[in-house]
């Protein structure tokens, strides 16, 4: 006479299948980590190229490093989530312009790596690299590269500093949207109620074009994309754009590996759209260049 078996002999196997797919396996591990180590170091390498570049940094300078007292990252109106600050540090503390031109380098390098992994493309390298949105990006100085870097790996939380443009991407799957809803309960965890304070998050600027700018039927668009998009990482995050109420033009900057997904004319048109999109940011933007360079310093 056998003897029945214990319940949890029949749940066990059904707890090692769900681990083992939300587990990622060895070699992924090895190859996130060995394209975060090429880019974290890659910009190091490339420090004294971008430590040269002319950018002005303004937005690195006055709310990422917090010279900007009364509004800056860590302020009750900031509309970043408040695990991006620590991840950040490693670079706030450092002097404003080294943190600037490593930011920077990385930006250039996840965009070259996310560019050239789906084809090996170095056209597609080039093209990604010689678009608005990324420029745009380092002029500014803005984390996108790092949100990206994220996304590319696999980190979740790094990939969470840009919540807006990333969440598509991260629900993509089954074990990438456990990590996402276990990091972000996590979050709620050692900081209850975040998500609340964005009532208070500034987010009003005269460049903006998300759909409270552009209008409601552009929500619809992206709604249309989005149940069209598949497990594309990036075709999500471009209907994702479409849904984000509050959208800047060199947030484009994570769709440009796109480019090395695409063959032929494709490649060509979608290399094209980004400057087209982005050539009102500049139009906008530009009266107030001239005169930014004399309230930053040089060196910090």
């Amino acid at each position: 006479m056998t003897q029945p078996s214990h319940p949890s002999s029949q749940f066990l196997p059904y707890l090692a299948c769900f681990v083992q797919r939300i587990l990622p396996a060895r070699t992924a591990v090895i190859r996130s980590l060995s394209l975060f180590a090429f880019v974290v170091g890659g910009s190091f390498l490339i420090y004294p190229i971008t430590s040269r570049m002319p950018m002005l940094g303004w937005d690195w300078y006055f709310f990422f490093s917090a010279h900007n007292p009364s509004f800056n990252i860590y302020s009750p109106t900031s509309a970043y989530p408040p695990f991006t600050s620590l991840l950040l540090d490693p670079l706030i503390r450092l002097p404003w312009r080294t943190a600037l031109a490593l930011l920077n380098g990385i930006a250039l390098l996840s965009v070259a790596v996310a560019a050239w992994l789906p084809r090996r493309s170095y056209s597609a390298v080039v093209l990604a690299l010689a678009t608005p949105p990324i420029w745009f990006l380092l002029w500014i100085g803005h984390p996108d590269g790092l949100a990206l870097l994220g996304l590319v790996t696999g980190f979740v939380p790094l990939a969470l500093i840009k919540p807006q443009l990333t969440i598509w991407s991260l629900l993509r799957t089954r074990a990438m949207a456990f990590w996402t809803v276990a990091f972000l309960l996590l979050s709620l965890a050692l900081w209850p109620g975040w998500p609340l304070s964005l009532r208070y998050a500034t987010f009003a600027h005269p460049a903006a074009f998300g759909w409270t700018v552009t209008g409601w039927p552009v929500v619809l668009i992206g709604l249309a994309m989005l149940v069209g998009a598949g497990s594309d990482p990036y075709r999500l995050m471009a209907a994702g754009c479409l849904l984000s109420p509050y959208l800047m033009p060199y947030n484009l900057a994570v769709l440009l590996p796109a480019i090395g997904s695409s063959r032929g004319t494709r490649r060509v048109v979608l290399w094209q759209q980004p400057g087209c999109l982005s050539s009102a940011w500049a139009w906008e933007e530009g009266p107030g260049i001239s005169t930014s360079f004399s309230r930053l310093p040089p060196t910090a």
